[in-house]
């Protein structure tokens, strides 16, 4: 795989992340009793896509990691799950119990599946840096979804 492939991926990354701000912004128009959650996961996944932005200089600079075929599968799946969700989002298909639920395990899922190896495979310190944060927002805001699955008795 070339740098250029990987920095393909890290855009679809990007993409994932504005997706999952948007779907986010839906949510909050559609369940007002969680509406500051959304508002605020909506804000914080637009700034990832912005630090996924950021990558196309580490990409000129020939350091973005090359990624395993598992990641390029996650990655691609992730994307493809995100957009069935927004389309689901957008027809209102999803109560707030099933927008938690989504939400948790889209959050959980991208942190685990392909973050994780973004950071444990690159070496470039302000790379790192910035996968590293990535990865601890994403377990942040998981962590947030699941508080307020406690408070809507998602989960007991």
């Amino acid at each position: 795989m070339t740098n250029r492939d990987n920095l393909q991926k890290v855009q679809t990354c990007m993409k994932i992340e504005s997706t999952f701000g948007e779907i986010y912004k839906i949510f909050a128009a559609r369940f007002p009793k969680e509406k500051s959650l959304w508002e605020g996961l909506a804000k914080e996944e637009d700034v990832h896509a912005r630090m996924f932005l950021m990558c196309r200089g580490f990409q000129r600079a020939g350091i973005i990691p090359e990624m395993t075929p598992e990641c390029i599968t996650m990655i691609d799946e992730t994307m493809e799950l995100v957009r069935m969700v927004k389309e689901k989002a957008l027809r209102g298909e999803l109560s707030l119990d099933q927008a938690l639920e989504t939400a948790f395990s889209l959050e959980f899922t991208s942190v685990e599946r392909y973050l994780s190896e973004l950071v444990a495979k690159t070496n470039e310190g302000d790379l790192k840096k910035l996968f590293s944060t990535l990865l601890s927002d994403g377990r942040s805001h998981a962590q947030r979804i699941k508080d307020a699955m406690v408070r809507n008795g998602c989960l007991k």
